[in-house]
This record gives structure tokens, sequence and C-alpha cells, in this order.
């Protein structure tokens, strides 16, 4: 989910992308594997639409809807893309996700912002192999290995000390579009051009040359799509 200046724009990411990580090689990364899942974790408030099954589900932990309440000047926008020839779209997280211009679903409910937090955590709360630690942050995750390329664990900053904790199974990075890649940076993986600025800081664990800045994603093709 893409949350936005706290405003909480529900949005999934395109299913181009999903497609494409796939195509990579990260089997069950498809639009098709992770979509059960979106719709599992929302409750969809809106009235439903034909094609919202597809999309959308109700009596997850999540809740979606419109905004109550609506800018005059959203209105004044929307009426000049109509009359521009640009179509309308209802739902950023349906078939067609990304032309058109239209009202963002969000992750509310009767107005009120619900996080990830309040959303998940309840229910969650009380589950034995869950731990929540506070006022923490990790500084950079701790690889081990025959070859020294396999996530271990993390290092964390907690009650003005530094601990290593390690997985049994598995470490999940999910800091959001900002501290993910920079905690992965700090760990030693990313773009040539920023790892090599560190200079001896870092011990590197995987550097690659980053793709032209301007690639992106047409909806028409299969795909990257690359521009001046």
């Amino acid at each position: 989910m893409l949350e936005l200046a706290k405003c909480n724009l529900k949005f999934s990411g395109h299913k181009l992308d999903y497609d494409r990580w796939e195509a990579m090689g990260n089997y069950g990364w498809s639009y098709r594997d992770v979509l059960p899942y979106f719709k599992k974790s929302e409750d969809f408030r809106e009235e439903s639409q034909p094609e919202d099954s597809t999309f959308h589900s109700k009596g997850g932990p999540l809740a979606v809807e419109k905004a109550g309440f609506h800018s005059p000047l959203a209105e004044l926008f929307l009426n000049a893309s109509r009359k521009a020839g640009l179509a309308v779209n209802g739902d950023f997280c349906g078939s067609d996700q990304l032309m058109g211009v239209g009202l963002r679903h969000q992750a509310t409910l009767d107005g009120v912002r619900v996080s990830s937090a309040n959303a998940f955590l309840p229910d969650a709360s009380e589950r034995p192999n869950l731990t929540v630690i506070l006022e923490s942050t990790v500084q950079r995750i701790l690889f081990g290995g025959a070859k020294e390329n396999i996530a271990r664990g993390v290092l964390v900053k907690t009650g003005g000390r530094l601990v290593r904790i390690f997985a049994r199974r598995e470490v999940i990075l999910s800091a959001g579009a900002v501290a993910s890649p920079q905690l992965l940076m700090l760990s030693g993986i990313g773009p040539r051009d920023h790892l090599e600025v560190s200079g001896d800081f870092l011990k590197t664990f995987l550097v690659f040359d980053r793709a032209p800045p301007t690639e992106s994603w047409n909806s028409g093709t299969s795909g990257p799509a690359r521009g001046q």
C-alpha cells in the first residue's frame, strides 16, 4: 500500500511491476500471485461495481473508501480534464491502474486515518511469534553464510546501544519507498555511484549500474520504455 503525505492514498502498485519482478526470477511475485493478499487485507467500503470482486474484497482489517470531503478545486480539475478529453478513472487499483483522472481511494474509516499499525496489530499482538520493539532504528542488514551474501539479521539501535538481532528463517525488509533503499545502501547493496561515494566505510555485497533515470512503464507495452 502506498501512503502519500499522510493522506493514506491507497494504491497497490502497478501490475506490470509485479510481473516484471517475476520475469526476473522472483517467482510468486507476479500480479496474479499478490492480488489475493491485497484483497484479503482490505475492507472495501464503496458500493460494489461489476468488476470490484476482481480487484477488491470486504471484511479485511484495512478500511478503504473514497474521501467524504472533496475540495471544490478537485471538481474543477475533473471537469477540466473531461473537457480536455481525458478519461475518468474511478478506481486506480482496478483494471486500468495508470490512465485517466479521478478521485483516489484512501485507507480511512469514516474519514479517520487507518495506519498499518492500527489496522493489523490489534489482531496480531497476542501472537507468540510477534515482538514489537519501539523507539528503535535498524542501522544495517547483517550478512553471513559461506559466501557472506545471505541476510542473517539486522543491527538495531535501541535504548542507546547497538544490538544484533539474528533471524532463524529470513529477513524481510519493509521500510517504505524511501527507507528501504536507504537501508540497503547502508548495508552495501545499491547503485555503484552511490556506494563509491562512501569510500571504505561500507563493505559492499551487491553493486549494480543503474538503468537510465527516465525508465518508466508504458501501459501499452510488455516491458520498460526508456526515454531521454
